[in-house]
């Protein structure tokens, strides 16, 4: 097992690598496995943050944002994490990622406090017709300008549209695919009002608001 607890400690590991210079902010990195990459970019900051890698071969990479990075992550085997830019984060964001697994998140999303990104089980399910793990390459991808509000659930193998907002409490099951500029709540989601987006501060609130319009469906890049 390596940790890494302070920057200094980084030049001390030998069977995995964390590339740049993250400020760790009582945080904390575990590698329990060889081979994993963690990437930030030049001002990443981990607070009250645990990530933890809990096998082989997976990578993380953490871009800038527009605060601090708030989690507690666990990354098993020959998985990736991605996170675009300008998010912010509120204390604290759980993210379980599976064996052969992906994370990707888009830009300039807000994810607030208590939400869950992921599942990791001790078990798989099986379809008895098919033999068809049920649980099996699930990947999570986020676009750009979405906004997860607190106490909300995103289940393996979702998609989210640029655009979209969850609100609190709301729980998305396994593959399901959720169109861009529209509000979802409940449990399971539902839609509950289409043609929208939102603004992180009431001067964004002008002519230009249509950069924040994408097309339907759309995953990771705005309309142009």
């Amino acid at each position: 097992m390596e940790t890494v607890n302070e920057i200094n400690d980084i030049e001390k590991l030998n069977d995995n690598e964390i590339i740049g210079k993250p400020q760790l902010d009582n945080s904390e990195i575990i590698f329990l496995g060889k081979g994993n990459i963690l990437y930030c970019e030049g001002n990443v900051v981990l607070s009250d943050t645990s990530i933890r890698f809990s096998g082989n071969n997976s990578v993380i990479y953490l871009s800038d944002t527009e605060s601090s990075y708030f989690l507690n992550l666990l990354i098993l085997n020959n998985s990736i994490i991605f996170i675009g830019k300008n998010n912010i984060f509120y204390p604290i964001v759980n993210i379980s990622i599976p064996d052969n697994y992906k994370l990707i998140m888009g830009c300039d999303g807000v994810i607030e406090s208590n939400v869950t990104l992921g599942n990791v089980h001790d078990f798989e399910v099986i379809d008895l017709s098919s033999k068809e793990n049920l649980f099996e390459n699930r990947s999570i991808y986020i676009g750009d300008y979405v906004a997860i509000c607190s106490s909300s659930h995103i289940s393996n193998g979702v998609e989210i549209g640029s655009g979209a907002i969850l609100n609190s409490g709301a729980h998305v099951p396994q593959e399901r695919s959720l169109k861009s500029n529209a509000i979802y709540g409940g449990n399971p989601c539902v839609p509950i009002k289409k043609n929208v987006t939102f603004v992180k501060n009431s001067d964004e609130v002008n002519d230009e608001i249509i950069k924040f319009v994408f097309n339907e469906g759309e995953t990771l890049s705005p309309e142009k």
